[in-house]
């Protein structure tokens, strides 16, 4: 089977002569025309997908923070899902703590939303979501009983927080907490 994508108009080419005919007719068997993403309107739903075949077991709904929802879900995404799954992918890779926040968004897709402020399409929902209203002194207790829970396996931290190690350890100089090897040369630590 062939499986063939262009966004180019075929027909037009074939009529005026730029596309050969008879290879026309062999690979416009079954034609699909597929929207544009900035068109559709399960681009919520597009969005939890990949979050989640990026971060398994957690609710991509949560990990999103709600500043982050609007500009995913109004941006006109010219490259369509590949450029979704990058801006996704790089943002789960990068992300400190346990939700996507605006800074973990790769920087030229931000500077695109300042340059096109455009208004939400009348045919895409916003998700609606509890606001939870994390203080930083909350987040340090929250890391802090993870890890204690995990005996400081930081592995084992990592994917109770659904992150990875590298940002396991920025979230820790973030906020404070040193390394247990400090904590024990300098007899801190006190195991729960």
């Amino acid at each position: 089977a062939l499986i063939c994508a262009t966004h180019q108009n075929l027909t037009g080419l074939v009529e005026q002569g730029a596309f050969r005919e008879d290879l026309f007719y062999r690979i416009a068997t079954g034609v699909v025309q597929l929207p544009p993403l900035r068109e559709r309107t399960d681009r919520a739903e597009l969005v939890c997908r990949m979050v989640a075949s990026e971060l398994p077991g957690c609710d991509p709904r949560q990990v999103i923070a709600s500043d982050v929802w609007p500009l995913l879900l109004n941006h006109p995404w010219p490259g369509n899902l590949r450029q979704m799954r990058a801006v996704i992918r790089y943002a789960c890779a990068v992300m400190e703590g346990s939700r996507i926040q605006r800074s973990d968004l790769p920087a030229d897709f931000v500077a695109q939303q300042g340059a096109s402020t455009q208004a939400a399409p009348a045919n895409v929902t916003p998700i609606r979501r509890p606001v939870t209203l994390a203080t930083p002194v909350d987040e340090r207790a929250d890391v802090l009983d993870v890890l204690n829970a995990c005996r400081w396996n930081m592995s084992a931290a990592a994917r109770a927080l659904g992150i990875c190690r590298p940002s396991l350890y920025r979230v820790l100089r973030r906020l404070g907490i040193p390394p247990l090897k400090d904590q024990l040369a300098q007899g801190v630590y006190q195991p729960a």
